[in-house]
């Protein structure tokens, strides 16, 4: 959610170039939309590297001659492909939201958590539907480290760091005030292959969620009155 605040709000406003990070991730965010609208069975090397193709040409033209972003997103998409990630078996959810059905990529979600003036928002990568119906929120990561958590130990952001999991419980929880079921989420890390399992059942990391955004939400309130 901080990258996509800074991007949509602020970068707009700044008269400067879009950081590489941020292009290469949105790339690849493009090119995984587009990969998983295709059914199933048509989910391969192939099409993945035509999602890829039709995601530079369309959205990102002035990256086709950047040999370093190509290279890498080559390593991101060989990552997907051979990390173990599932992708041939995926069934997308539907998603019904202001009463309209929606398929389950990028999915906008907002609402209240816990006592606080302002809602929680961010976007959701893709929504799977489970065989036995319930949902699973999927978010991609394209960084080269996976910062570690631990749930049975404290929260600390220099040993325990909790980001990852604070944001897919915070999706889980507005999704479930729209009345869907999620029964799980995980993080998909392409370049440094592997996944984070998020619990979203631990009541106790529920309530952290809560007591964090809290806190943000009286921050915001003693900047405002500061300025």
């Amino acid at each position: 959610p901080a990258d996509w605040l800074l991007e949509a709000f602020i970068m707009p406003k700044m008269k400067v170039a879009e950081p590489i990070h941020f292009a290469r991730g949105n790339a690849f965010h493009s090119t995984m939309e587009l990969f998983f609208s295709l059914p199933k069975e048509q989910r391969n090397q192939t099409t993945l590297s035509q999602a890829a193709g039709k995601a530079f040409k369309e959205k990102y033209p002035h990256l086709l001659k950047d040999k370093e972003t190509i290279e890498w997103m080559k390593v991101a998409m060989n990552g997907y492909l051979t990390g173990g990630f599932n992708y041939s078996d995926v069934e997308i959810a539907t998603i019904e939201q202001d009463g309209k059905e929606k398929n389950g990529i990028e999915i906008f979600v907002k609402g209240k958590i816990g006592n606080t003036k302002r809602d929680f928002l961010g976007f959701v990568d893709r929504v799977d539907r489970l065989p036995n119906g319930a949902l699973q929120i999927v978010d991609y990561k394209t960084g080269k480290k996976i910062a570690p958590f631990d749930p049975s130990l404290p929260v600390d952001n220099e040993t325990n760091d909790f980001a990852y999991w604070r944001q897919q419980l915070a999706y889980t929880m507005i999704l479930e005030q729209q009345g869907h079921y999620v029964a799980g989420a995980k993080l998909e890390f392409p370049i440094a292959r592997g996944e984070v399992v998020v619990d979203v059942r631990n009541e106790h990391l529920r309530k952290q969620v809560q007591l964090d955004i809290e806190a943000v939400d009286r921050d915001l309130d003693k900047y405002i009155e500061d300025k």
